[in-house]
């Protein structure tokens, strides 16, 4: 039996594991690279690093369960995508420079995409 499986049953929710899956993957590509830096550059860029990571890893995920539903990918779902981020950060009050790196990191995360996959297919 996959072990896992007992393992995604605690969650009452497939958002709240998607969710888990995002922290997890801006925590092992943030977390090395913070060891990395000054402690001046980190107070000033981790979060905006972080806003990034999260809009690539929006995107990702938003396109790894589009192939598994086999849903055909376009230019609407980074649009989607976008607009949830907008409507996040503009309704919540967020930063505005914290919206910008995640739209960045969508853009980035698209064209990466759009890239590697989507010409090879």
């Amino acid at each position: 039996m996959f072990h896992s499986a007992g393992y995604l049953n605690k969650f009452k929710s497939i958002e709240s594991a998607i969710a888990l899956v995002a922290i997890r993957v801006v925590t092992l590509l943030v977390v090395p690279i913070a060891r990395l830096l000054p402690y001046a550059i980190k107070i000033r860029f981790f979060q905006p690093l972080l806003d990034f990571l999260n809009g690539v890893v929006a995107l990702s995920l938003a396109v790894t369960l589009f192939l598994l539903l086999s849903v055909p990918i376009s230019i609407l779902l980074p649009l989607i995508v976008a607009a949830w981020l907008t409507f996040y950060f503009l309704a919540y009050g967020q930063s505005k420079v914290a919206w910008l790196a995640a739209i960045a990191g969508l853009i980035s995360c698209w064209i990466v995409y759009r890239v590697t996959f989507a010409t090879s297919a």
